[in-house]
């Protein structure tokens, strides 16, 4: 829960595209587990998949993933 926190934190504060790559390395210097954290959950599709306000869309086969955060969702947490 905490690193999905962390990539909505991570998120709420960009506005435009954000890449998977961009937003795993603000997690990961803030929660130096988190690539541990997320190899449990299955990788970040793992997480994301379970996150209901965490989305990702881009290539099936390699290449840029572009995360989405629905901030009317989020909003409600924080």
């Amino acid at each position: 829960a905490k690193v999905a926190f962390a990539l909505g934190k991570y998120l709420n504060t960009h506005s435009g595209k954000v890449y998977a790559s961009e937003a795993c390395k603000y997690v990961y210097k803030t929660i130096p587990e988190a690539q541990e954290i997320l190899q449990r959950c299955g990788k970040l599709k793992g997480l994301i998949s379970k996150c209901p306000y965490l989305s990702m869309t881009g290539s099936q086969h390699g290449g840029t993933y572009i995360l989405t955060l629905n901030k009317d969702m989020f909003g409600s947490l924080s």
